[in-house]
């Protein structure tokens, strides 16, 4: 016999007692209720960096709302032909009292005012605003000419109507 089966023939004839057994099957069971009745630990770095995770994570929902939001509004440039939201400045209203010969000049409570190639016609429904100038109609414009006592370059028709 060699060395090796002496060693194994020893380990089998030795036995662990009942009360060995007993105490590590009752060390193993306590063990195993605490490791169930502990809350369970996050891991270390998520533990130290959760509120950055939490800001971090807001403002990409607000980045993404805005971009949403923005995405969804109409895009007006100075160039376009018609005004789809909003208020619009006027600061010329009323009824045309006169129409010159020509028919790019009226007169409104007394003033003339003139209209160029240059003038805007835009309309907040997004008709197409008459450029014929008649008596009678009602005029809704701006000009950026207002403290100008006669002749007031008109620069955007909002409504030329009857």
């Amino acid at each position: 016999m060699d060395d090796r089966d002496k060693v194994k023939r020893a380990y089998e004839q030795i036995r662990p007692s009942q009360e060995l057994l007993n105490k590590t099957s009752t060390l193993m069971k306590v063990e195993l209720r605490n490791q169930q009745e502990k809350p369970k630990k996050t891991p270390i770095l998520l533990r130290k960096h959760i509120r950055q995770i939490a800001v971090v994570t807001c403002m990409f929902a607000i980045i993404v709302g805005i971009h949403i939001y923005n995405m969804n509004q109409p895009q007006i440039s100075p160039d376009s032909n018609k005004i789809l939201m909003g208020k619009v400045k006027v600061n010329v209203s009323g009824q045309i009292e006169e129409v010159s010969e020509d028919g790019y000049s009226f007169r409104l409570n007394g003033i003339w005012y003139l209209v160029n190639d240059d003038t805007r016609f835009l309309s907040q429904s997004g008709e197409e605003v008459s450029k014929v100038f008649e008596v009678g109609n009602i005029i809704s414009a701006y000009t950026s000419q207002e403290n100008q006592q006669d002749n007031r370059l008109v620069d955007t028709v909002f409504a030329n109507e009857k």
